[in-house]
């Protein structure tokens, strides 16, 4: 089964959350907070018009995020502290109820080298303190140009992919979960440019 969504972050507010759904949206994922110090001024109002319309909900945490969050907190940006460091705000930030999931936007341009620890770090350190495994998203160039390898495979894939038809799922990943496959939908009740989403699994799988 496939379910449709969309994913948001503060350029897009939900103006009538009732038409998002009844444009065949089944879920709705928006950022919550990005580097050190961003959180996302619409997230509260986006989840809860998601949930008043019963949507499934997801909730992402943007990685580094050099662009909105000051330069002095871009030293050692792939250590474990930092990682952590992020992580933490995340969690404080985070309103999660039971059935939602959580993700991590491995796509930062600002920043340079192999990812792959300090993206496994992240992961981990969420899971150990939420109970449940976080979805990593990114994008074809980003995998290759920051070496996003194994043991990321481990976490679903959240997978940018426009090209129809999709190529196969990019290595490690054997499988896609969530993928976005456009960036330039309209969507009543919130607008043009809206990214969306198809999700491989049930309600329950969700």
């Amino acid at each position: 089964m496939t379910l449709f969504g969309v994913d948001l972050s503060s350029h897009k507010p939900v103006k009538d959350i009732d038409a998002v759904q009844a444009a065949g949206n089944e879920f709705l994922i928006t950022k919550c907070t990005g580097g050190l110090t961003y959180a996302n001024p619409l997230y509260a109002d986006q989840i809860w018009k998601a949930r008043s319309a019963g949507m499934l909900v997801g909730h992402f945490h943007y990685l580094h995020e050099a662009s909105l969050n000051p330069a002095s907190t871009q030293a050692g940006y792939r250590t474990p502290e930092r990682m952590k460091a992020e992580a933490d705000w995340f969690l404080a930030n985070v309103d999660i109820q039971p059935g939602e999931i959580i993700a991590l936007d491995v796509e930062d341009p600002d920043v340079t080298g192999n990812l792959t620890n300090c993206v496994y770090q992240w992961c981990v350190y969420v899971e150990d303190m939420l109970g449940f495994t976080p979805l990593i998203y990114t994008y074809p160039y980003y995998i290759k140009e920051r070496n996003l390898t194994a043991p990321l495979n481990t976490f679903p894939l959240w997978y940018a992919e426009y090209n129809e038809p999709m190529v196969n799922s990019p290595a490690p990943w054997s499988h896609i979960t969530l993928r976005q496959y456009t960036a330039s939908a309209f969507v009543p009740g919130i607008g043009q440019d809206v990214d969306r989403n198809t999700f491989d699994g049930t309600h329950d799988d969700w």
